[in-house]
């Protein structure tokens, strides 16, 4: 009689699905148990080789023991394109000021499954479909980077980034920014368009390399890159009722690759790791310093180096490559001793104020001491930090530490470098270097003026307080009399005969006083100069204005006293006149202004300028060849010429 045989070997144990790349194999299949064997049918058949190509549907695996094979476990199979690359993502990078929603989407990825979208603070996922999202805006949202990258069971593309800015309300109550192709190849074109903005008059400047071809004066330009072209900033600019407003769009042949991530302090390493974002379809030109090489990731966004040396100090660079061409480098400095990042501290002693606050806004400290604290990031592996500080300072505490507390002497102290090193294992670092000064600072606004009816004059703000302006006669304050900035208007001619200059005077946070002033002028017409005007002059005096660069003459207007009665007009081609050319009364007061001439076309006339005859005649005497000597009956006695006389009387005595 025979039995039933039955098998006792345990099957093995697999997921019930797997999901795996288009042209996966049998050996990228997951089970557990012991000489797995894999079929695509349920019984019988044949072992498949671990090299079979897969197909989407149903496989079984066994597990065998000794001679004995187990029962077959199904698994169901689903394949998945292998995906490459997203597209850029579209949608507006230049939000308006009063943007509430947006949209952004890429292309659809064949056979992706998910998109991941990572938003910055201040935008709100409000709907989605996949490779699209619409986000509500922060009315406190600036700027921020939207991220996304989409993915399936087989794998995931780059992330893909794209930089959003909101723009900001300027005064005057006008947003204005730049839209365009980031992106102009070499001898490609481009449009780019600024805020357009009612009545304004429109300037544009582009880098070297770019052409603007057409829009100069309007807000939309079409520029041409030439065969050189590698990177730069447009700028727009436009003036409408005496506000200006600029922006300015950074443009290059090839995106310029992000920051390189990595470490910069190599003493203690062997080897590191440096990165950029991955853009899809770019490929990346790696060069790293002398006592470095690249193990690997050559051409890619990411490469792994060794290090050889403890003595490198130098810049790694990456730079992009695509179609267009090699971007401009990015760098990043690296070096076996300390790297130090930037010093952080008040720059402007005795200006801004150095104000300590609590966690709710109190003040604590207002700096009454006159101690200043000066310091970088610490840096890894970093013993100690060397500090120097200029001629009038002097360090309080912390020096060795990467803090220190800073006085200064500020009836001695005018300006200078405050400097630290970092000092390791493997040397002393470079130095870096922040420049303070006392109370300082230049006033900004225009000097020529003759275009202008009206202008604006600022210094920094935080220089001091109590501002008081003076200006030339025919400037004159319309705002902000008392501020670090003014309006004025101009009326021409402006009179530069007692002042050709902007000034300001203020009070600085250490009590004193300061003055600023900026020289200001109009080529289209001038005065006499200010050693000549308001004062007495000798007849035979000669009197100069302010020369004017191709001047081909200038006319003199001569008025009396009142300054509305003309009396006369001297022209010369030299640069000044003399009272004898015309009959004038010793002792008398005159208004002259001048005129310009160019060619044979006069400008107007400067502002008048007062001038008094002296109440004297020159005198003279007999030349010094004749004066002492014997002469005969019938010589002629000479006396020393004196211009513009019309005539002498000789007085003689006897001896």
């Amino acid at each position: 009689m025979y039995g039933r045989w039955q098998n006792t070997i345990s099957p093995p144990t697999a997921a019930s699905s797997q999901s795996l790349c288009n042209g996966a194999r049998v050996s990228d299949l997951v089970a557990t148990g012991t000489n797995l064997k894999w079929y695509d049918v349920e019984e019988g058949g044949t072992a498949l080789g671990v090299n079979h190509r897969l197909s989407a549907g149903t496989y079984y695996v066994s597990q065998s023991v000794s001679t004995l094979e187990s029962d077959r476990v199904a698994v169901q199979v689903a394949l998945f394109p292998r995906l490459s690359t997203i597209s850029t993502i579209s949608g507006n990078a230049n939000l308006a000021s009063d943007a509430t929603t947006a949209t952004y989407s890429v292309t659809a990825v064949e056979g992706a499954t998910h998109y991941v979208w990572n938003l910055p603070s201040g935008l709100t996922l409000t709907s989605q479909t996949g490779p699209s999202v619409t986000v509500a805006v922060a009315s406190t949202f600036t700027s921020g980077v939207i991220k996304v990258n989409a993915y399936n069971a087989c794998n995931a593309t780059a992330v893909r980034e794209l930089t959003v800015t909101k723009a900001t309300i300027l005064p005057g109550g006008v947003s204005y920014s730049i839209t365009g192709n980031p992106i102009i190849c070499a001898n490609g074109s481009q449009t780019y368009t600024s805020t357009y903005v009612d009545n304004g008059v429109y300037t544009w400047t582009v880098p070297t390399g770019l052409t603007i071809t057409s829009g100069q004066g309007t807000n939309s330009i079409t520029v041409a890159a030439g065969a050189n072209f590698v990177s730069g900033r447009i700028q727009s600019t436009c003036v409408v009722s005496g506000v200006t407003f600029t922006a300015s769009y950074m443009v290059s042949g090839v995106a310029q690759p992000s920051t390189i991530s990595g470490p910069v302090n190599l003493c203690s390493l062997s080897s590191a790791t440096y990165s950029v974002t991955q853009v899809p379809g770019v490929a990346y030109v790696w060069q790293v310093p002398a006592g470095m090489s690249i193990v690997s990731g050559a051409g890619t966004s990411t490469i792994n180096v060794s290090i050889s040396s403890s003595s490198i100090s130098n810049d790694i660079s990456v730079r992009a490559q695509t179609e267009c061409g090699l971007s401009s480098p990015t760098y990043l400095r690296v070096s076996s001793t300390p790297i130090m990042g930037a010093i952080s501290g008040v720059t402007r002693v005795c200006g801004a104020v150095e104000t300590t606050v609590d966690a709710s806004g109190n003040i604590v400290n207002n700096n009454p001491l006159n101690q200043y604290t000066y310091s970088v990031r610490q840096v890894q592996g970093a013993t100690s930090y060397v500090w120097t500080v200029p001629s009038g300072a002097t360090i309080q505490s912390g020096q060795g530490t990467n803090s220190i507390v800073v006085s200064y002497n500020l009836n001695t102290f005018g300006s200078g470098i405050i400097s630290v090193r970092g000092v390791n294992a493997c040397g002393t670092g470079a130095v870096r270097n922040l420049t303070v000064s006392a109370v300082t600072g230049s006033i900004s606004g225009p000097t020529d003026l003759c275009s202008l009816n009206s202008a604006t004059y600022s210094v920094p703000s935080d220089i001091g307080t109590g501002f008081v302006w003076t200006l030339p006669q025919g400037m004159s304050i319309t705002s902000g009399a008392g501020t670090s900035s003014i309006t004025v208007s101009i009326t021409h001619p402006v009179s530069f005969a007692s002042s050709n200059q902007v000034m300001v005077q203020f009070t600085t946070a250490c009590g004193g006083t300061k003055s600023l002033a900026l020289t200001v002028s109009c080529n289209d017409y001038t005065t006499l100069q200010a050693s000549q005007c308001g004062v007495s002059v000798n007849l035979t005096d000669r009197i100069y204005p302010v020369s004017v660069a191709g001047a081909t003459g200038y006319a003199f207007d001569i008025y009396a006293a009142d300054g509305t009665t003309f009396i006369t007009t001297i022209e010369n081609s030299n640069i000044f006149f003399r009272f004898t050319q015309m009959n004038f009364t010793l002792g008398a007061t005159y208004q002259v202004r001048v005129r310009v001439k160019r060619g044979s076309v006069y400008s107007i006339a400067g502002g008048a300028c007062s001038v008094t005859l002296n109440n004297s005649i020159p005198t003279t005497r007999i030349e010094t060849s004749q004066c002492g000597g014997t002469i005969n009956y019938l010589d002629r006695v000479y006396p020393i010429g004196v211009t513009g006389a019309s005539g002498y009387a000789f007085d003689i005595y006897v001896s």
